[in-house]
């Protein structure tokens, strides 16, 4: 996985077809992590996938 896009909440990555499951998993993983400062804060988050930016 090669990550290519980060803008404010979002991440835009490419990986290998057979490993989209996982690589949105990791990314869905770390995008609703919270920091032990900030235990409680509500963070959750929404992923998808496509052959381009566009279809995501």
């Amino acid at each position: 996985m090669i990550t290519v896009l980060t803008v404010h909440d979002a991440v835009a990555c490419i990986v290998k077809e057979a490993e989209v499951e996982e690589a949105m998993a990791y990314v869905i993983e770390c995008m609703k992590w919270v920091p032990q400062w900030a235990e409680g804060l509500p963070l959750n988050c929404e992923a998808g996938y496509g052959r381009n930016y566009g279809e995501c």
